[in-house]
């Protein structure tokens, strides 16, 4: 994302770290991570949800990053005040991350990319 978008690897890392701690994107990717692994269908889907938040995660970053000279936390805290009904989709979020599943964790990281600029 740095260097596609001509920025300081400390500001986009900067970014993709509030965004996460904003959001609760850490709390849905460790549930995503204890998921069970019986067999190699949960395997699989565990990879795919986890590949999927991760890459969610990185479009969001690049879409917050408006401004490469600015503050990271100022960029969020801007985009957060601007995306409607972002309050609700984080507590959402939240509720997603409280019964561990497969169903639940693919609900939560639909609910992020629901967050990408159209």
């Amino acid at each position: 994302i740095a260097q596609a978008r001509r920025a300081p690897v400390r500001t986009v890392a900067e970014i993709a770290f509030y965004l996460a701690e904003r959001l609760g994107l850490d709390q849905l990717h460790d549930t995503i991570v204890a998921l069970p692994q019986h067999d190699r269908w949960e395997t699989m889907a565990r990879a795919a949800l986890r590949d999927d938040l991760l890459g969610v995660h990185g479009e969001l970053t690049s879409a917050v990053l408006v401004d490469p000279s600015r503050p990271a936390v100022e960029q969020v805290d801007e985009w957060m005040r601007q995306t409607p009904g972002i309050a609700q989709k984080v507590a959402t979020l939240g509720m997603v991350c409280e019964e561990p599943g497969v169903v639940r964790m693919s609900v939560g990281v639909r609910l992020v990319r629901s967050l990408l600029p159209n």
